[in-house]
């Protein structure tokens, strides 16, 4: 157990083959509840490493990410407008 600067005190990793103890489930849940309340190093550390990382996230997956790319009182979706954006690339590059 380790002391924080408030006094109270938390428990420190020692064994990761160990389950979670009442405490520690009681923190990961308050925690996990509110993604507002993640330490802003963190969040700073989650974005480098995605942006870094080979994973391949399907924008389907990204919640709000097609209304938000989107312009405002367009009724054309995401996919419509890259498949125009592809066309003209592909026009242009055949091109003399």
């Amino acid at each position: 157990m380790s002391s924080t600067d408030d006094g109270t005190t938390q428990s420190t990793a020692t064994n990761d083959s160990q389950p979670l103890n009442a405490n520690e489930y009681q923190l990961l849940q308050r925690l996990l509840a509110d993604p507002f309340s993640f330490p802003t190093e963190f969040k700073t550390w989650l974005v480098s490493y995605i942006e870094a990382s080979d994973l391949d996230l399907p924008m389907s997956s990204v919640h709000g990410l097609n209304a938000a790319l989107n312009t405002a009182g367009s009724t054309t979706t995401l996919s419509d407008r890259l498949s125009e954006l592809e066309t003209r690339i592909t026009a242009l590059e055949a091109r003399p």
